[in-house]
């Protein structure tokens, strides 16, 4: 099992503002209170992360700036009515990601599913 740790937002969106995004979600619209954050050095990739929403920071010399060479894929996340969490199509999710992967000519050996529910 992966090990997960989280870090709180200071500032959590209240219980009133979540109802009228969740009234009318849409993508990109709406930025969460967290995001999950991994690094990737020395061709391995660290235990993911819970940390709050916060811009990314790239390197002036990232590739994807320069050749646009970059694989990006979501995973979505919704807490149920109990309380759990549900991935929505992880399997799915990962295989797109593989292929597009393999398409840059990339080794698709990080590639690895963790489900903390």
């Amino acid at each position: 099992m992966v090990e997960v740790s989280v870090t709180a937002a200071s500032a959590p969106t209240s219980d009133a503002d979540l109802a009228a995004i969740l009234a009318e979600p849409g993508f990109a619209r709406h930025p969460l209170d967290h995001m999950v954050k991994a690094v990737y050095a020395d061709g391995i990739w660290s235990e993911p992360q819970i940390v709050p929403y916060a811009p990314l920071t790239f390197d002036p010399a990232t590739s994807v700036l320069h050749y646009g060479q970059s694989v990006f894929e979501g995973l979505k996340a919704y807490r149920q009515p109990d309380g759990a969490v549900a991935l929505f199509r992880p399997e799915r999710n990962a295989a797109k990601h593989l292929f597009a992967d393999a398409a840059l000519y990339r080794s698709a050996s990080f590639a690895r599913i963790a489900c903390v529910c």
